[in-house]
């Protein structure tokens, strides 16, 4: 499987993100650990968990999922943590599965 990897520019304030990551995925019944401006995360879904890591340069998260099951595409796990850092924020982190809720 290929690498799944991508930045997320942001405009809000770095620790408010941060925040709101570590909420949304407490919630799933994740862990989301931070360490300055970059950190680990774990979020639990029906098919497997979905692991990675990030780092923040400037404005700019780069996320690197090191773990996903194969029924979550790259494309969905970026467009959820797009969500959670848009304005509105969608908080669920349900990566499009239909069983989720």
């Amino acid at each position: 499987m290929a690498a799944c990897e991508f930045p997320i520019t942001f405009h809000q304030d770095l620790d408010e993100l941060l925040d709101r990551f570590t909420q949304a995925v407490q919630v799933k019944g994740g862990s989301f650990s931070r360490d300055g401006r970059a950190g680990r995360f774990s979020i639990p879904s029906p098919e497997g968990p979905v692991e990675g890591l990030y780092t923040v340069a400037g404005n700019t998260f780069h996320f690197e999922i090191t773990t996903q099951p194969a029924a979550i595409t790259c494309h969905r796990i970026d467009n959820s943590f797009r969500s959670l850092i848009g304005s509105p924020p969608d908080t669920s982190l349900d990566f499009g599965l239909a069983e989720e809720e």
